[in-house]
């Protein structure tokens, strides 16, 4: 694969810039070996010596499913939390043995979480 003017390489809808070094503008235009390695790695080389390189631009970029699972799993967490602790203060507003100083205090933390947003 060809190495552009301006030092880049496109390899499977990615972009990957190589580092502007003096020696490596050079080597515009020429004739480089693309290396992807099973665990995600790549390397640019050219006449057997590695050029640093960095991933500039994807066009699909994707996100773990893992990540995606773990989220959700806490987005639910939160959710069940927080309805739990709108249950457990608006049991303790009833209660007619919490002063209203406390009543004001919950209502206080009420508002807050409410002004927070969703989890």
């Amino acid at each position: 694969m060809t190495l552009g003017e301006n030092l880049t390489l496109h390899y499977k809808r990615v972009t990957y810039l190589v580092e502007p070094r003096p020696e490596i503008r050079a080597l515009a235009c020429e004739r480089c070996r693309f290396h992807e390695y099973e665990d995600g790695r790549v390397e640019v080389r050219h006449a057997g010596k590695l050029l640093p390189c960095r991933v500039f631009f994807d066009k699909d970029p994707c996100v773990r499913q893992g990540a995606i699972v773990a989220n959700k799993r806490l987005s639910a967490a939160l959710i069940k939390v927080r309805s739990d602790q709108r249950e457990r203060d608006r049991r303790r507003l009833a209660n007619p043995r919490v002063t209203i100083r406390q009543k004001d205090r919950i209502r206080a933390a009420i508002a807050r979480a409410d002004a927070a947003g969703p989890p």
